[in-house]
């Protein structure tokens, strides 16, 4: 059984974390919410809340994290031939716990990555596209909010876009250890 102590040992920096965002497009598109319609996930070991909105993932001072977002029942479609809509995530920004934005960075190079592969209909959604940041090195261990912006094609109105924010999730950084050591 895990212990507080012992969810720090064994994290190491050099790997990655991927946060994966489930969201279920025909959902948001019946109810207009993200209410029942997405769901997170990550690879490291000692997150909690996984499979849900509240996902709390345990990383490292200086991890990689790389947010990816998974839509499914993408079938709404007015006409497959012409218009695919899709869901991407806007923008991640980190919360005091009142609400508001914080205005310090927690993580460097915090930016969306994608491509559009060539020959590709503008208004498809790229080949791959996802968010990327390393959580700063010097960053104090704790508790970080966070919102997640998504932004989901109109399945009706190509080119038209609707914004849902997602608050509940967080960050738990701990100091990069192993076996109760500080790496150097």
């Amino acid at each position: 059984m895990a212990t507080k102590d012992s969810k720090r040992l064994g994290v190491a920096n050099g790997i990655q974390l991927n946060i994966v965002s489930t969201i279920d497009l025909k959902t948001i598109y019946r109810t207009k919410s993200l209410e029942d319609a997405v769901y997170l996930t990550d690879n490291s070991f000692h997150s909690e809340n996984k499979g849900t909105p509240a996902l709390e993932t345990v990383c490292t001072q200086g991890q990689v994290l790389n947010w990816l977002l998974y839509p499914v029942n993408m079938d709404e479609m007015v006409n497959p031939y012409i218009y695919n809509p899709s869901a991407r995530i806007s923008n991640i920004v980190f919360l005091h716990e009142d609400g508001t934005v914080v205005n310090e960075k927690i993580c460097d190079n915090l930016e969306p990555y994608g491509t559009q592969e060539k020959g590709r209909p503008y208004l498809q959604p790229p080949i791959f596209y996802y968010w990327a940041g390393a959580v700063k090195a010097n960053l104090a261990p704790g508790k970080y909010r966070y919102r997640l912006i998504f932004e989901v094609d109109n399945p009706y109105l190509p080119g038209v876009k609707n914004y849902y924010n997602l608050d509940s999730l967080s960050l738990n950084v701990v100091p990069l250890t192993s076996e109760g050591k500080e790496f150097s």
